[in-house]
């Protein structure tokens, strides 16, 4: 699969002087009609090669007003990240409509914790369906996801950092950790295909972009980025379907709810002793789950908010204080309109 990144792309130094200035001022304009749409950007740079993914995210911060723009670098989980779902800390990172954000790390870590086993195959598995379901779920919500993964050959990896290690004033960029990046490369690049071709998706598909050439490497993602910007500005001012509507088509509104037995009751008696038992089975289990370290989320949703307070306090009655807390979702103000909805 990443043999289409290896047939020695480049750009002449000529040819990339004369254009990055109409690139980069395209790229701003770009930017500031975004600020105007109803949509979020989301680049995500990833690769087998971490010094040229460090340089692309710095040159996409050079040539765009870095104003509008959010870069989050996930590296090594720290301890409160650890007790929360796999991609709390990236659903926070999440960008509001108008604005860009370039995200990286990750991938490739997975990919080697894999080739380790740090990962077995059904955790690996679940972690890529984990991410498919994020990048649909924000596709479906309308924002323009663009992923790259950049690809340098190992061989020409190596003969860079020789290079910059020889060259005591111009190499400082280099330390122990890309030496160690590199040699777990080989194992874990297999996982890393297998990722690739698991999540990419119509509404956010890879670009695998050679990487050995620097100038390639940056016109090539930059123009893809641009023109990506344009064609959704495009469509959004046209007053196309959105993304969500192209892909999933008509909402078919039959729901299960027209099925509902509202005849369905319990006298008094049977309600308060059925009530205890299950209460009383209700505490043990949350005691078990806190010593298990199993989080649980309950979702209340109807029109009846009397039914779903009453639930809630019957249910909360069972729970010590510190094993739970209540969020009440009102509708949403206008700073959270900005946000994915969830």
């Amino acid at each position: 699969m990443l043999e289409v990144a290896e047939v020695g792309n480049k750009i002449s130094k000529a040819e990339y002087k004369a254009a990055v200035p109409t690139l980069r001022l395209d790229l701003v304009n770009a930017q500031y009609d975004l600020r105007e749409a109803d949509f979020p950007v989301i680049i995500w740079i990833a690769g087998d090669d971490h010094v040229a993914a460090n340089q692309m995210i710095n040159r996409l911060n050079e040539w765009m007003d870095a104003r509008f723009v959010d870069t989050r670098v996930f590296a090594d989980v720290g301890q409160e990240e650890a007790a929360r779902p796999q991609l709390w800390r990236l659903w926070r990172s999440l960008p509001p409509k108008g604005r860009i954000a370039i995200f990286a790390g990750g991938l490739m870590r997975a990919a080697v914790m894999r080739a380790t086993d740090e990962l077995d195959d059904s955790e690996f598995d679940t972690w890529i369906r984990h991410i498919s379901t994020m990048q649909d779920d924000l596709v479906a919500d309308g924002a323009l996801v663009l992923k790259f993964f950049l690809h340098t050959p190992a061989k020409e990896q190596q003969k860079r950092l020789r290079k910059a290690e020889d060259d005591p004033e111009g190499g400082w960029w280099v330390d122990q950790r890309d030496w160690a990046q590199l040699e777990g490369l080989g194992p874990a690049l297999p996982f890393a295909e297998r990722i690739l071709q698991s999540t990419s998706a119509p509404g956010a598909p890879w670009s695998i972009v050679e990487s050995t050439d620097a100038r390639y490497r940056d016109l090539t993602v930059a123009r893809t980025i641009l023109a990506a910007l344009h064609g959704r500005l495009e469509q959004a001012a046209a007053g196309g379907p959105s993304v969500a509507e192209s892909l999933f088509g008509d909402f078919d509104q039959a729901s299960v709810l027209n099925g509902v037995d509202l005849t369905k009751h319990l006298d008094r008696d049977e309600y308060r002793s059925k009530l205890a038992k299950q209460q009383a089975k209700l505490h043990r289990l949350a005691i078990e789950a806190r010593e298990r370290g199993v989080g649980m989320v309950l979702a209340f949703e109807g029109w009846d908010a009397g039914g779903k307070g009453g639930v809630i306090r019957r249910v909360t009655t069972a729970l010590e204080a510190g094993d739970y807390r209540v969020v009440p979702t009102a509708a949403p103000t206008e700073e959270e309109l900005r946000y994915h909805y969830l």
